[in-house]
């Protein structure tokens, strides 16, 4: 007889949900630089946005949530200390770039130079290939083992977190500050949904 199917714990959801949502805007980032000569302050715009996003939500709540499951899952998995300390460094790594490219970004929207562009197109190349590495660890790795160690408690802590701070772009009310980044990706998916609706 087989075994029942393990329940996804909603805190894991939660986090894999947000890895699309910042798969989604590192593509964005890509498609902008891809897009644009980078020659004006408007084409920076909504790059600053996106980046002031990452840094002000996966940052402060998403990476800190992880890393909570972290040490609740050395407690219980003593042997994955040493891919808990990479992705903890990881994490502080990613830190310190989104507060760079940030501050390139500004720079850049203020004097749009050739020097300013070819700056933000490395710092956005090494952000996002970092980013996306790191993600797919977690997916692989961590995830999986925190689903078969940790238990029922350990997962209404961290899911705790996710209820005392709402994420302020893709959660149930859009801050003021992300109105238009929120706008731009609904106009997206509109006009997505009438190309597929024209075509079949």
């Amino acid at each position: 007889m087989a075994s029942p199917a393990v329940k996804t714990p909603e805190a894991i959801v939660t986090l894999q949900d947000e890895h699309r949502y910042m798969n989604l805007l590192l593509g964005t980032l890509e498609e902008q630089v891809q897009a644009s000569d980078l020659s004006t302050s408007a084409d920076y715009f909504l790059m600053q946005d996106i980046v002031r996003y990452l840094h002000d939500y996966p940052d402060t709540v998403h990476h800190p949530t992880e890393d909570l499951l972290f040490d609740k899952l050395v407690r219980r998995k003593p042997d994955s200390e040493k891919d808990v300390a990479r992705l903890r460094r990881d994490h502080d790594k990613l830190s310190e770039n989104t507060a760079e490219i940030l501050q390139l970004l500004n720079d850049a929207a203020e004097q749009p130079t050739p020097e300013a562009a070819a700056a933000v197109r490395l710092a956005l190349d090494t952000f996002t290939g970092r980013l996306r590495r790191h993600m797919r660890f977690e997916e692989s790795r961590m995830v999986p083992a925190a689903v078969q160690c940790l238990a029922n408690s350990d997962w209404r802590g961290i899911e705790s977190r996710f209820n005392a701070v709402q994420d302020p772009l893709f959660g149930p009310a859009v801050d003021r500050d992300y109105r238009m980044l929120y706008e731009y990706f609904t106009n997206r998916a509109n006009s997505l949904s009438r190309s597929a609706t024209r075509f079949g």
